[in-house]
């Protein structure tokens, strides 16, 4: 079918200048791929070829790459395609929008709605920890990515990143993290739809999950840098959750970075911004958030978080967060002597990993329970040789001992592998109260056994440059203090020769001189 081209020359002197400037900007910002189908079905609608439209106006090659959303046109080529399709430019350029979910909705607003509502079903998979069903949202959403907003676009990226994360790729993870990171700032500005901008915490979590995966990598100022940007990035009425793990996070830094002051006083407030953030308070403000988002239009993330509200589904993994931010502040305690202070957040991080066990075996499904079991039993057996720890401190033997024969039976049901490098600390500090304990009860054999375990184990783990991070870090000061507490009970027991050179490994290593190692 040929196509007569009219003058335009009248058609385009009736256009108001306001209506050109108005134009001109919805055509800088729309979604090209959107644009393009429009112009397709438009032209398939009219029963032109490609061929018969673009003659005498440019190429066919042209029309085609207009098609696919790879060419912007412009404003007046757009006019005059529309008056060979018989449509007005506005139906090309108006926006795609989350109003007025009804009947009338186009299958190209359908579409963008149908791949928004799978985002939100991969969130969703994200926070339950369904690896498989995640992987095929990402997979079916990502070759229509261009049909979303930068808003979209960057949560898109997000949750890859997430999934990468947690799969362990993390160099993966930093990329898809970082292109989420560009997106949401784009977004602030992206008009192409009407609720781009509700979420505000988007980018803070963006900043939160580039501080996981930085971390993963030993990049821990990078990491800092990430979650001190999270924080700056939040608002009053952001999610108070994400609040204490930024918190939490920085924390963790700070200690990697040696420089237990800051570590505990961030540690500190994390700690307080999760107590005051209760059940009843985060129900609150995800009940709040879907009214806001719902008068914004944005009806699909709304019934997102009206289900958050009642269900709560994010608490799993925000415990988790909250157990090692409890242990981490209370090892920092006992560093520092604060014993009192030390005893009831180590109490608190033994009740919330009893507590997670059993959440796990009712709650999770039969893929992930093995695992995150495990994990809330090492948790829970750091707690009870902290506590252990701190009554032996505090001149509690008999508190101590309770203690200690609890955490021989967690180890005994083979929670903690041996042979694995992150949990040589941990079994170090275990041999270390046990010895300090028994020697104490006036049991020298069992006390020297134990003193000799936790001699190899720590020893071990500093030649070989074991454990990660902050594991690496308290390797090293626990191993400092067996040389000495060891070199001071050898005084006592007359050995005087074997007490000077383990007290002389103690100051070096805790120096930095050596390793302490002869």
């Amino acid at each position: 079918m040929s196509v007569k081209h009219t003058n335009l020359e009248g058609y385009q002197s009736s256009i108001a200048p306001k209506d050109t400037v108005s134009r001109y900007q919805q055509l800088k910002s729309i979604n090209l791929e959107v644009l393009g189908e429009r112009l397709r079905r438009a032209r398939i609608e009219k029963k032109i070829s490609q061929r018969d439209l673009s003659s005498g106006l440019f190429t066919s090659a042209y029309l085609s790459s207009l098609e696919l959303g790879k060419t912007r046109p412009t404003l007046s080529t757009l006019e005059q395609l529309a008056s060979l399709l018989g449509k007005s430019p506005d139906y090309f350029l108006r926006p795609t929008s989350g109003h007025n979910l009804d009947e009338t909705l186009d299958e190209e607003q359908s579409r963008a709605l149908e791949l928004r509502q799978r985002l939100l079903s991969a969130q969703v998979y994200l926070e339950h920890s369904a690896s498989d069903q995640l992987a095929q949202i990402l997979q079916q959403v990502g070759p229509a990515l261009a049909r979303l907003s930068a808003t979209d676009r960057a949560r898109y990226h997000y949750l890859n990143g997430r999934y990468h994360y947690r799969s362990g790729h993390y160099q993966e993870a930093l990329s898809s993290l970082q292109q989420a990171q560009q997106l949401a700032g784009q977004g602030q500005n992206d008009p192409s739809f009407n609720y781009a901008n509700a979420e505000p915490e988007l980018e803070a979590q963006i900043e939160y999950a580039l501080g996981e995966a930085n971390l993963a990598t030993r990049q821990n100022m990078a990491a800092l840098n990430h979650f001190t940007a999270g924080l700056e990035a939040l608002t009053p009425h952001s999610d108070p959750a994400l609040r204490w793990k930024l918190l939490a996070g920085a924390a963790g830094c700070y200690r990697l970075l040696n420089d237990p002051e800051q570590a505990q006083a961030y540690y500190q407030k994390a700690l307080e911004q999760a107590s005051s953030n209760t059940s009843a308070q985060q129900a609150d403000y995800y009940y709040k958030r879907a009214g806001q988002l719902s008068e914004q239009g944005d009806f699909q993330r709304a019934a997102l978080f009206y289900g958050r509200s009642i269900q709560l589904y994010e608490m799993g993994s925000e415990q988790e967060i909250l157990e090692r931010t409890c242990l981490n502040l209370a090892q920092l305690q006992v560093q520092a002597k604060e014993y009192g202070a030390a005893r009831e957040v180590a109490e608190l991080a033994l009740k919330l990993s009893r507590k997670s066990q059993i959440e796990y075996s009712v709650n999770k499904d039969l893929n992930t329970l093995s695992n995150e079991a495990n994990e809330a039993g090492k948790r829970e057996l750091s707690a009870l040789v902290l506590l252990a720890t701190i009554y032996h401190r505090q001149g509690d033997l008999a508190g101590a001992s309770n203690y200690l024969e609890q955490s021989t039976r967690s180890l005994e049901t083979g929670i903690v592998d041996t042979g694995f490098e992150s949990e040589q600390s941990l079994l170090g500090q275990y041999y270390q109260v046990a010895a300090e304990l028994k020697a104490d009860q006036g049991e020298r054999e069992a006390a020297e056994g134990f003193y000799q375990k936790a001699l190899e184990t720590l020893e071990a783990q500093q030649s070989q440059g074991q454990g990660a991070g902050a594991d690496e870090a308290l390797g090293a000061r626990l191993l400092a203090e067996v040389y000495y507490s060891y070199g001071r009970r050898l005084k006592d027991w007359n050995d005087t020769q074997k007490s000077l050179e383990l007290m002389e490994r103690a100051y070096r290593l805790s120096t930095g001189r050596g390793q302490g190692r002869s």
